[in-house]
Formats: C-alpha cells, structure tokens, sequence
C-alpha cells in the first residue's frame, strides 16, 4: 500500500541529500529486506539507488533520513581507503570505524539532526567501542576502558576529519573478533 506521508518524507530528505552531494544523481527504492537504507549503483542509468526500508524509514524526519542516506552514499564510495587489503580485514571492526568517520562528517554537515539520529540509533550512552560512534556523551572511566577514550578524542576533537584506516587499526589492536 502506497503509503504518501512517507513518500514526501523520503522525497523532501532526497532534496536534503543534494545539499551534501550536489552532483551526484540518487533516486531511491523500496526494498523491505535492508535494516534502515543501503546504495547500490546502477550501471545502466549511471544513478546511485537508495533502497530504502519502508517501515524502518518511517520512523525518521527527512533531515534525519537524508544523514542516513548520506551516510550510506559514503559507505557506498569506501570513505576507508582499505579496499586493497579486503580479504585480510575484518568487516565488523571496518564497519565500526566507517561508521564513527562517517558519523563525524554527518555531524560537521548538520550537528543538530545528527545529534538526534546518533541517539535515535545508538542510544542516549553507547557502551564500549560504539562510544566512538557519536560525540556525545564523552566516554569516562571506569565505564570506558583509556584506549576507548583515547580514540573517541581522536575521532571528535581533532580539528581534521579522522582517518577510518587509523580506527579500523585502533579497534583491531585492542578488540578480537574473527576475520569472518
């Protein structure tokens, strides 16, 4: 069922996106089996595709989505620097660190919304690793172990936009999970 109030939400957030990517041609899809929203890129129109979750996007205003949208295009451009090392990298801790320097870009583009979607999706005090996912709050101990801390000064405080390759390698010094 076609569902209109979501339907100019999804829009007005695309009109958003071209703020933040003025020349990139994006149109979107609904498509139920992706979590929130992902991109693909279609080769024979030359557009990017936004598939997007119609009952997880619902639940966002459109300057919220259009971060989110964002925040895919840049996963989908391999914002890490990385991909040359692909099978020796762990897709769990990489996803991580992506998501903490997007998250950074997100939030030098529009704090405010992204402020709101960081505790929409991460909660009001991420645990762990996730605490270098949003700048606020700033992780202390006892809760957080220094490297955490550390790292989280790293991605938020620098004046420099931070390098995923540097997080992606901080987490693996300090987490152990299986390459696959």
């Amino acid at each position: 069922m076609f569902d209109r109030r979501l339907h100019s939400t999804v829009v007005e957030a695309l009109y958003r996106l071209k703020k933040y990517f003025p020349d990139v041609k994006v149109r979107f899809k609904y498509n139920s089996s992706v979590p929130i929203a992902a991109c693909v890129f279609d080769t024979r129109s030359s557009e990017y595709v936004i598939l997007i979750n119609p009952s997880s996007a619902a639940m966002f205003p459109p300057e919220e989505l259009a971060l989110i949208f964002a925040h895919e295009l840049l996963h989908f451009f391999r914002y890490d620097g990385l991909e040359v090392c692909e099978p020796y990298v762990n897709p769990i801790l990489l996803n991580i660190a992506l998501d903490a320097a997007i998250n950074r870009v997100l939030y030098s583009l529009d704090p405010y919304s992204a402020l709101s979607l960081f505790r929409r999706l991460y909660g009001s005090v991420p645990t762990d690793a996730f605490a270098i996912l949003t700048p606020e709050p700033e992780p202390s101990k006892p809760r957080h172990p220094d490297w955490v801390i550390e790292l989280w000064k790293y991605v938020w405080k620098s004046e420099e936009p931070p390098s995923p390759a540097a997080i992606y390698y901080a987490l693996v010094k300090h987490i152990k999970v299986p390459l696959s």
